[in-house]
């Protein structure tokens, strides 16, 4: 485990921040990044064609922040996009009905830093919203006991990927986000990482994440068809054993085979 001399530069993190037409909650998204108690970090917004006020509210924080628009590409093109011009050696990703517990990055970035072979770091994601009676915690699956959770991950996709902290290094090797996937791009590119990373679950909660009716994982059908087609390539790829095959056919079973070609 490496450790960090009382003199050491603090590792720079990018705060990347993807919206379309979230003008109502993109303050709050932006609020939390800024609030960070870990203070070596630049904050990334991407507006992704927005044709709400979301542009005049980017603009209330001028400095603070680093907008870049672009036309209307969906979310996988606007974090590879944010990825682009970060500047950062690790990477956070907080969707913009979201909000990141003031100290995400100062619990997280010592673990990135103690360990060159850990790829993300990650936790549980409080879930809240006026349509929950209350809040409560949702927890991620774990790693092995080698440090790897592709397996449980693959089998489960339960990592709230707003909870991680991502080592640009191994973003960069897995390809970064498919652009071709509407939905769960996230988890995508967190098994394509899975694959020749290690992960560390922490037992803080490192995201919270906002429950409402405009949120795009709500539609259930086109979701599960882009992770079907997610878990089709990762068990084609040369990365992945052989084992878990039993496994994916059960998961699979229950769904159209046209279904892991085409989201609905």
């Amino acid at each position: 485990m490496r450790r960090r001399g009382p003199d050491a530069v603090a590792t720079l993190v990018s705060v990347i921040i993807p919206t379309f037409n979230r003008a109502e909650l993109v303050g709050e998204a932006i609020e939390s990044a800024l609030g960070q108690t870990y203070a070596t970090r630049e904050v990334i917004v991407v507006d992704d064609g927005s044709t709400d006020g979301t542009p005049a509210v980017l603009a209330r924080y001028k400095d603070a922040i680093r907008v870049v628009r672009t036309p209307n590409q969906g979310c996988a093109a606007a974090r590879n996009t944010g990825v682009g011009v970060a500047r950062g050696a690790y990477l956070a990703f907080i969707d913009s009905d979201d909000v990141a517990p003031p100290d995400k990055l100062a619990v997280q970035v010592p673990v990135l830093d103690a360990e060159p072979a850990v790829g993300f770091t990650y936790g549980p994601t409080v879930i809240f919203g006026s349509e929950l009676p209350g809040e409560r915690a949702d927890h991620p699956v774990r790693p092995d006991d080698h440090g790897f959770v592709a397996e449980a991950l693959f089998l489960t996709t339960r990592i709230g990927f707003g909870s991680t902290l991502l080592r640009r290094k191994a973003v960069e090797q897995a390809g970064g986000f498919d652009e071709t996937l509407r939905h769960n791009e996230d988890t995508d590119l967190l098994l394509r990482m899975a694959l020749d990373w290690k992960a560390v679950c922490l037992d803080v909660p490192t995201m919270r994440q906002r429950w409402h009716a405009g949120r795009k994982s709500r539609d259930e059908v086109a979701l599960w068809c882009a992770v079907l087609r997610s878990m089709e390539r990762v068990l084609a790829s040369p990365g992945w054993g052989h084992a878990p095959r039993r496994d994916w056919q059960r998961c699979a079973g229950g769904f159209p085979a046209a279904w892991l070609h085409e989201e609905r």
